[in-house]
């Protein structure tokens, strides 16, 4: 599962395979369980989740500083996740639920709802998108033993029906094509024969770690993994070899491909990025300051410098012969001014949900663009069309 547990003198810490690190310094939930508290990066960034009693989340504080209010109801359920923005709340999004706990409807920031249908036992049987679409579900079975048989849209969109066997899965979709899945007591995956008959064929080792397939021309790729269940030697179909290392904290440092190019990478003391030399034998070179991107050298030595605000948004990137390029945020992190090399300036504008409703370029020229509930772009006009 490529997850570490560490107990230090700040307590609990669970580190996963991208680095995050995990803390668990919250209060008690009902269930007598400690809530996370942070999520960290090994360079300082956090996110900090804040609790009231019996574990409700209350506040999520980003790690660019933006404070994001959580509501919820008595029994510890998420209904408002809400943040300010020009002194005004900005309801993200909502939730309602019914009786027995089930969500029953999300509505978004621009009062757009989704609409949850269930039977008993919490199984859900219909959902009405933003659009007024429906997608069903039916069952067999009750509770958690309840399986899936049959889902469709409004009219046979994403039609499926699915049929369960002792170790087989079968499903046929809206057009009748048929794909069976094949597995053993490990409930892992050994062969899938596709609506054309081609069989594909899965090999797994001791870990469950997926270790060969054969597709169904009969090619074979194999993969070869780490105690820590990272691939360090890949074959393929042509029966050539990639082979990859890392050092003691999981970094890729090598890939050597079959031709025997290599690709090569070196890290700091926090993890970060600190040169890549490229199959070409070019070495770029990366340096941090506050622990953010600072400059950036090209293999010819060439220096590029990025310049960022106190939110840690990019504001500016200078090139080696010193012309520069810039941007403006507003205090939701979205992008409102870009400025390029010669000076001239594109200005955007969003709507609550953060659809971008307004570009005007730099010769005055303005695009207006309109979305329908789902977010779906459904017309764009400028000055000249």
């Amino acid at each position: 599962e490529q997850l570490k547990w560490e107990l230090d003198s700040q307590g609990y810490q669970l580190t996963d395979s991208r680095g995050y690190q995990y803390r668990f310094n919250g209060s008690e939930n009902k269930s007598g369980y400690r809530m996370v508290s942070s999520i960290s990066t090994r360079d300082g960034f956090s996110v900090i989740l804040k609790y009231a009693s019996a574990g409700r989340l209350v506040e999520i504080i980003s790690s660019r500083g933006e404070h994001i209010k959580v509501d919820t109801d008595e029994a510890g359920r998420v209904t408002c996740v809400s943040i300010k923005q020009d002194n005004e709340e900005v309801k993200l999004v909502r939730y309602r639920y019914d009786e027995q706990g089930n969500m029953i409807e999300t509505i978004d920031a621009l009062n757009v709802s989704k609409y949850f249908f269930y039977k008993e036992n919490h199984l859900l049987i219909r959902l009405v998108n933003q659009g007024g679409m429906s997608f069903h579900w039916e069952y067999e079975g009750n509770g958690e033993n309840a399986r899936c048989i049959h889902t469709w849209g409004d009219g046979g969109v994403m039609e499926y029906y699915i049929h369960y066997g002792k170790g087989t899965t079968r499903i046929r979709n809206g057009e009748n094509a048929v794909t069976e899945y094949f597995y053993g007591s490990d409930k892992l995956i050994y062969k899938i024969i596709d609506a054309n008959g081609g069989i594909t064929r899965y090999r797994y080792n001791a870990s469950e770690e997926l270790e060969v397939i054969v597709n169904p021309e009969g090619y074979t790729r194999k993969t070869i993994y780490n105690d820590f269940g990272f691939p360090i030697r890949i074959t393929d179909e042509n029966g050539e070899d990639t082979w990859l290392q890392y050092d003691d904290n999981y970094n890729l440092t090598s890939l050597r491909t079959p031709e025997g190019r290599q690709l090569t990478w070196k890290y700091d003391e926090q993890d970060r990025l600190a040169s890549r030399t490229t199959m070409n034998g070019q070495t770029i070179r990366y340096s941090y300051k506050d622990g953010l991107l600072h400059t950036i050298t090209d293999g010819q030595g060439r220096v590029y410098t990025l310049l960022f605000n106190s939110h840690y948004e990019l504001e500016s990137l200078v090139f080696p012969n010193g012309l520069s390029r810039h941007w403006v945020y507003d205090n939701r992190g979205r992008l409102i001014e870009a400025t390029d090399i010669k000076g001239n300036t594109t200005h955007y504008a969003y709507d609550r949900a953060d659809n971008l409703i307004r570009l005007e370029e730099p010769d005055g020229n303005v695009h207006r663009f309109e979305y329908d509930a789902m977010g779906n772009m459904v017309h764009a006009a400028d000055n000249i069309r």
